[in-house]
């Protein structure tokens, strides 16, 4: 199989805690705390419903905070990758100022790439021989996979998703996953950020061979 180009879709950074108090969090604190202009402040709406607060930054940055009631979650959507990106730093600030952060119990990155190859997806390469003995002669239209384990005293998750009408592409996911109860450097946080995108690239690139 040979890839003709990847695009970066979405990063994300979450965020585990025994529980979060969103007491504190308001639509004027999470401006603060983001540091965004007067005028990106009209262009950043807030929502909240039930257990859930959000705020959407302005359009040019593509990115989003949620809290729920014991994950933050972090997305970027720019297409940017994490060595551009600034989503750690977000992640630092949110920290910081919006949480309890005794309370924390684990993060993660997630990835998420779309694959594009020169011919149409040969999907009997994600599927092990004895589940493709099922199809008795039929035909494989479409197929992908999922795949957990541990390295490094890390835990990855790993899923290959086709996508529909779509032959020549398919959503490459990871999530790398640290339990932690506490940081203390950020400059960690970015290297293992960046650590888990090269990641991603090692499996997406032996996908040709």
């Amino acid at each position: 199989m040979k890839i003709k180009s990847q695009e970066i879709k979405q990063l994300n950074i979450t965020v585990l805690f025994t529980e979060i108090d969103h007491t504190p969090i308001t639509a004027e604190k999470m401006r603060e705390v983001f540091g965004l202009s007067e005028e990106e402040k009209k262009k950043s709406p807030f929502f909240e419903i039930p257990g859930i607060k959000s705020l959407i930054m302005p359009p040019e940055k593509q990115k989003d905070i949620s809290f729920e009631a014991n994950r933050l979650r972090l997305n970027d959507k720019s297409g940017k990758e994490p060595k551009d990106s600034d989503l750690v730093q977000d992640f630092y600030k949110a920290f910081e100022n919006l949480v309890d952060k005794t309370k924390l119990v684990a993060y993660g990155f997630n990835y998420d790439i779309l694959v594009t190859t020169e011919e149409p997806v040969e999907y009997r390469i994600f599927i092990g021989e004895k589940m493709l003995s099922i199809l008795n002669s039929g035909v494989l239209s479409e197929g992908g996979m999922r795949m957990v384990y541990r390295k490094d005293n890390k835990r990855f998750d790993l899923q290959i998703s086709p996508i529909v009408g779509q032959p020549k592409q398919f959503i490459a996911h990871l999530n790398v996953h640290y339990d932690v109860a506490k940081i203390e450097d950020f400059t960690l946080i970015q290297n293992q950020f960046v650590q888990g995108y090269s990641e991603i690239q090692k499996i997406i690139s032996q996908l040709e061979k």
